[in-house]
């Protein structure tokens, strides 16, 4: 699976990837991350030539901010935001082409592992 910038796809079963975690600083952080079963992605840049994975954010952004990034880090004064970085493989073993509409408005109740 290639994505372009701007499509959309739906996580089918949770996704595994990595979080980039952004600072209005010389530095960024990050960890890995599960995107809950039914959330839609979007693709946020062109794969170059010979890519193996691809940056994308959540359509629900602020709403999942908390389950991927934490509480902590957004309340600090330099951070800027964050995204996620998806192995091709795995996101064409995870995810389709979505068809449309918003995913269902429902957080995970419980972390689960990430594998």
């Amino acid at each position: 699976m290639t994505p372009r910038k701007g499509e959309r796809l739906l996580v089918r079963p949770p996704l595994a990837c990595d979080v980039g975690i952004w600072w209005a600083a010389p530095f960024s952080t990050g960890h890995r991350g599960l995107v809950p079963a039914g959330e839609l992605i979007e693709c946020n840049t062109e794969l170059a030539q010979g890519a193996t994975a691809a940056v994308f954010v959540p359509v629900r952004y602020k709403e999942l901010e908390s389950w991927l990034v934490g509480t902590t880090d957004p309340r600090m004064s330099k951070y800027q935001g964050y995204s996620l970085a998806v192995d091709l493989e795995r996101l064409a073993s995870c995810c389709r082409p979505a068809a449309g509409g918003d995913p269902a408005s429902r957080l995970p109740q419980a972390r689960a592992g990430v594998g």
